[in-house]
């Protein structure tokens, strides 16, 4: 395909192999075969890594705010993320507990709510696409046909079958599920995110928070 995939956990990530999976071999795989059959560049041979430099780069990126509260309301739904981490009961003062213990040691511990500075291999400025997961379908179809590809009829009208089970509607939680001092201490913990990715830390002015 001539595409090199930067992979951010709680981005749409697997949905992204999925396709990617589906374009270039022309069949379906499921999350788990798809996840192990996915190229990456450490299995190009020395003498075909010259062609790094002529792939198309690209990466999704989402808002803070809601990719925590995402990894929160998946992972704490298992028990081996709650007997590793701890209990969080999956509610806004579950969640007020999840970000306070990140704010003492627990932001490192996992890549699925880890800085996603921490994640992109390359400079930022230096991708040749850089896909906002709050408008996935629309960023991804320019991309494709940027690149001469056609994506498979209604494979972005959804998330892929696989996704579908980790889907949280966070992006609709966040009212709910935020205070003004959850978001304050999310906005602090992921300064650097907020700022290399272009998102504001200005959360809805109904939280009573001031923003920059």
């Amino acid at each position: 395909l001539g595409l090199a995939y930067n992979r951010i956990k709680k981005n749409a990530n697997t949905s992204v192999l999925l396709l990617l999976r589906e374009l270039e071999t022309g069949t379906s795989e499921a999350r788990a075969e798809a996840k192990w059959n996915v190229p990456t560049l450490l299995d190009m041979a020395p003498a075909d890594q010259h062609q790094i430099a002529g792939l198309s780069f690209f990466v999704v990126i989402r808002n803070p705010y809601s990719r925590v509260l995402s990894a929160f309301l998946d992972k704490f739904r298992h028990a081996k993320y709650q007997r590793k981490h701890g209990r969080f009961a999956l509610t806004p003062a579950g969640f007020a507990q999840f970000v306070a213990w990140l704010d003492t040691g627990g932001l490192a511990r996992d890549a699925h709510w880890d800085l996603q500075e921490k994640l992109i291999a390359v400079p930022f400025d230096q991708f040749d696409r850089v896909i906002r997961f709050e408008t996935f379908r629309e960023d991804m179809i320019a991309f494709l046909d940027a690149e001469g590809i056609t994506a498979p009829d209604g494979s972005l009208q959804t998330l892929f079958p696989a996704d579908e089970g980790k889907q949280t509607d966070a992006d609709k939680k966040l009212q709910t599920y935020y205070t003004p001092d959850t978001a304050a201490r999310v906005a602090r913990l992921y300064a650097r995110d907020f700022a290399m990715l272009g998102y504001s830390t200005t959360f809805p002015a109904q939280l009573g928070l001031d923003g920059p």
